[in-house]
Order: structure tokens, then C-alpha cells, then sequence
């Protein structure tokens, strides 16, 4: 069982429904729950918005979605064109101790690692490709 799906964004939170639609058009005709849904929309969004903020700086760009529902699992891979940047090189942050004391920044991508089983990064002819692997339940 394949079915390959895409979509392009403009990098604008405004598109996040059509990301929110998206995602969960893909995981509720691959068979997932409502739980995996949200939190893959949640990572993808997270993810998105690391795109918008911090690849583009809120300036023009797309990010273009590609979905592959495998058998046992599921790879949505997130394409853009902006700087370099590898998310699976952001370390673990600091998640105890006072909120006011703690560094700035590394809870999205720690959110889109808890939401799938496994993310991967390529930077490919100038195109960051960030792949998120969820498995079935």
C-alpha cells in the first residue's frame, strides 16, 4: 500500500489550516487515530514555523509537503529553500529548573521528536529536507 502525496505552501503561518488539512486528509486515509493526527500536525507545524521564523525570516519562500504512506508506517518530508540548517542537530534542552532560568529556543524540535518515531535531515542542491518517519499504531 502506496499512496504519495504533496502540497506547497507559501511560508506563512497563514497556511498552517492548509497544513492542519492536509496532514490529517493523509493520516485518516492511511488508517491513524486521532492522537497521531494531532501530534503529527503539531509537528509539522512546529516544524513549518522553524522554517517561516528562522530559514526565511518571515520573508518570501515555500515549503513543500510530500507524504508516502508505507504499509507499516508513514514519511512526510517538509522541502525548503532556505539556509542550511540541520533540527537533528539541536540538542535535548533543558527541561528542568525554573522556567524564567532556562535557555531560549530547542523546544520545537524537541516536540517534533516526540510526536514520531524518527527524523532525518538532508541538505540536497540547496534544499533543507526534513523527513519525519511515523509508524502505525
Amino acid at each position: 500500500m502506496t499512496q504519495k502525496r504533496e502540497i506547497t505552501l507559501a511560508a506563512s503561518v497563514d497556511e498552517f489550516p492548509r497544513a492542519a488539512e492536509f496532514v490529517e486528509e493523509i493520516l485518516t486515509e492511511a488508517g491513524f487515530g486521532m492522537k497521531k493526527i494531532l501530534e503529527v500536525q503539531l509537528a509539522v507545524e512546529e516544524a513549518c514555523t522553524n522554517v517561516i521564523n528562522h530559514g526565511y525570516e518571515g520573508g518570501d519562500g515555500s515549503i513543500r509537503i510530500t507524504s508516502d504512506a508505507q504499509s507499516d508506517h508513514l514519511v512526510m518530508t517538509l522541502e525548503d529553500e532556505g539556509p542550511q540548517f540541520d533540527p537533528t542537530a539541536v540538542g535535548e534542552p533543558e527541561l528542568t529548573g525554573d522556567v524564567e532560568e532556562r535557555d531560549v529556543g530547542g523546544m520545537g524540535v524537541h516536540l517534533i521528536r516526540s510526536f514520531v518515531e524518527d527524523l532525518r535531515y538532508e541538505f540536497v542542491d540547496g534544499k533543507n529536507t526534513l523527513t519525519l518517519i511515523v509508524k502505525r499504531e
